[in-house]
């Protein structure tokens, strides 16, 4: 475990390409972090790299302590590990609970996993980016990029909310299976409401033949 000689108020854990992603983009606003890993060749390659990384175990809570968490405001949970999540989440709980915590998490399930533990800001790894490429679809066949960007903060709260709802249903494969599909056809139903009245409303001006064929059948 490395000596830590300067806290932050915010502990980023764990500085793959989630993490890594989330402390260039703090650095570049002025805001520094206490990066924790647990990887020793990637802490290596990371301070060639001129980042200031530690090295440790962040389930730990005695290296949480060195690197500052009793004055710290936030922990952001990048790995990939919901057992490390977990461990911290347990040490936040119980000894520093003035401290907010903010997990990434793999996948919908470990999403679940997390909710149900009493967990609040949990971050999808592929969710944005999924959307991301969507939306650049959608662009180049001539939606416009107004639009497409207000439907994919739609697709973020609706997609946020079922998977709050889902979070607390049994998870016996047919009834998830079956109350998964209805909250995915509510989700595209509402989608589609939105994207056709956001046109009627905002975007006068259409940039396909496409998307006026979609106008056209909707009215029909």
């Amino acid at each position: 475990m490395d000596h830590i000689a300067k806290s932050q108020k915010i502990i980023l854990v764990g500085f793959g390409h989630f993490g890594s992603t989330i402390g260039r983009f703090l650095r570049s606003h002025g805001v520094e972090a206490t990066i924790l890993d647990h990887d020793s060749s990637r802490v290596d390659f990371l301070r060639k790299m001129g980042f200031e990384v530690y090295y440790g175990d962040a389930t730990r809570e005695d290296l949480l302590e060195s690197a500052g968490i009793a004055e710290a405001k936030i922990i952001i949970c990048a790995t990939n590990k919901i057992s490390v999540s977990k461990a911290i989440s347990k040490i936040v709980k119980e000894k520093y609970p003035q401290v907010e915590l903010m997990i990434r998490t793999k996948n919908r399930y470990d999403a679940y996993e997390l909710l149900n533990n009493g967990e609040q800001n949990i971050y999808r790894e592929s969710l944005e980016t999924s959307l991301v490429l969507a939306k650049d679809v959608l662009s180049k066949m001539g939606f416009r990029k107004y639009t497409l960007n207000r439907q994919v903060q739609n697709f973020i709260k609706y997609d946020v909310e079922s998977l709050r709802r889902l979070a607390t249903e049994t998870k016996r494969e047919d009834d998830y299976i079956f109350k998964a599909r209805k909250e995915l056809e509510q989700q595209e139903k509402f989608l589609n409401e939105d994207f056709k009245r956001g046109i009627v409303e905002f975007d006068n001006h259409w940039d396909s033949e496409h998307i006026r064929e979609i106008l056209n059948k909707s009215k029909k």
